[in-house]
């Protein structure tokens, strides 16, 4: 992504971290068993840059520039149009997850990277320090997660043919680099329509998944994809 001429990553520019943030509109929610993030007035600023030294695990924004340009969603009126992305701008209308900027449920010019690096679980330094938790690594035990990139191409509206150029890039580019390990159709309940999922592991990974390392894959049972992969031999 970093070589990525057409990608851009939206980054925070201030002036909380994008969690620390997120923490306190769960604290204004109340102490219940329920947490429900609360809008606490607080506005977060982003803004696009070419390339990342790293990203941490979560949900991040990417821009695909050919597609546009990105918007502004506001409090009250019309959305507008945040001039220019590179220089930063200030949210109007934060979404639910607040680790990310929010252009709306179906805007294409977004693709929205979900990534898991950790595999094992916290330690008890880490359960007594760290402001969050997930889940996942609550237990004692090795978890591989599944990462995930979302687009919405053509749900909601006509997604730009570069963008549908790109994302088929991005297929051809993890079919090449990974090696598949599950295939799936279903039934959208409210459409009708066929949805699929493709589940790909790169080598490291796969070679996790092959000495019998745990995973979480939102449900799908994907072992015997993973003993019919190939890839590297666990023993090497």
């Amino acid at each position: 992504l970093n070589t990525d001429s057409e990608i851009a990553f939206i980054v925070s520019d201030g002036p909380l971290d994008p969690q620390e943030a997120y923490l306190d509109r769960l604290r204004a929610s109340g102490t219940g068993l329920i947490y429900i993030p609360v809008d606490n007035g607080y506005r977060q600023r982003w803004k696009a840059i070419r390339k990342v030294a790293d990203l941490q695990d979560g949900s991040h924004s990417l821009w695909h520039v050919p597609a546009g340009p990105l918007p502004l969603l506001t409090e009250d009126g019309p959305d507008q149009i945040i001039s220019d992305p590179w220089t930063g701008w200030t949210e109007q209308r934060p979404g639910a997850d607040s680790t990310k900027p929010y252009f709306g449920a179906d805007h294409p010019a977004e693709i929205v990277l979900e990534l898991w690096t950790r595999h094992q679980p916290y330690s008890e330094a880490e359960k007594a320090s760290l402001p969050m938790l997930n889940s996942y690594w609550e237990n004692d035990q090795d978890l591989l997660v599944v990462s995930d990139f979302q687009w919405i191409n053509d749900h909601c509206q006509t997604a730009p043919q570069p963008t549908w150029h790109w994302w088929n890039r991005l297929e051809a580019w993890v079919a090449k680099s990974a090696a598949r390990i599950g295939h799936f159709t279903d039934q959208d309940e409210d459409t009708g329509e066929e949805e699929s999922w493709g589940f790909w592991a790169f080598p490291s990974a796969l070679q996790k998944l092959r000495v019998g390392m745990a995973y979480s894959a939102r449900g799908w049972e994907l072992d015997s994809g993973i003993r019919a992969a190939s890839g590297p031999s666990p023993n090497h």
